[in-house]
């Protein structure tokens, strides 16, 4: 079994690819997407970008970054089993609000199960060290709330919307296997969602 350290940075790399995976499968990175009634977007594509260490710098729209927040444990029941919350933060940082509230809403759905193709509301755990990514277990989506940006905010603040996700991981002790999950083929598209992730994660100094 998975534990400690190597374990929650796996629940937020996973949470992290399921988001990217959504807005990637969606077309928000794509400048040439149609929508329905066809027609080219006419906003810019977004990107993801690490999440800002001061909030003092500008940010251009549009703009996906996602931290984590907080991660706390507890013990519950017998036999050694462990409870963990796991907060996180995608931060959507938008041209305008009416972009803002979908993009953000889009990824609240697909966490919550909510849409096509949708991640949520169990989220697999992937084990990113393998050359074939295949999930090991799954946390649950505890809470799931989008905010914004009130009040007198810099210019790029003003249609900045935040989805706020609490995460619960519940798992037994060392000598628990973990339960066994379907092997989801690993795709092209996958494999560019985590390329994305890995470029801007691994460029942060």
């Amino acid at each position: 079994m998975i534990r400690g350290g190597l374990r929650t940075r796996l629940i937020v790399d996973s949470v992290r690819f399921a988001v990217v995976a959504t807005l990637q499968q969606n077309g928000w990175f794509d400048p040439t997407i149609h929508d329905n009634p066809p027609g080219v977007r006419t906003h810019q594509p977004f990107r993801y970008v690490p999440r800002p260490v001061d909030w003092s710098e500008d940010i251009q729209p549009n703009a996906i970054a996602i931290g984590t927040e907080d991660v706390a444990g507890a013990p519950f029941g017998f036999g050694g089993e462990v409870q963990d919350t796991t907060e996180m933060y995608v931060d959507v940082f938008a041209q305008d609000d009416s972009l803002g509230g979908q993009v953000a809403f889009d990824i609240r759905d697909s966490l919550l199960g909510k849409t096509a193709g949708a991640a949520g509301p169990q989220i697999d755990v992937y084990d990113f060290r393998q050359a074939t990514p295949a999930p090991f277990t799954t946390v649950d989506v505890d809470l799931i709330e989008v905010d914004r940006s009130l009040g007198d905010a810099r210019a790029w603040q003003r249609h900045w919307f935040m989805v706020h996700v609490v995460l619960l991981d519940e798992y037994g002790d060392e000598f628990e296997d973990e339960p066994t999950l379907g092997s989801l083929q690993w795709t092209p598209s996958a494999q560019q969602s985590w390329n994305r992730i890995q470029e801007v994660e691994q460029s942060v100094p």
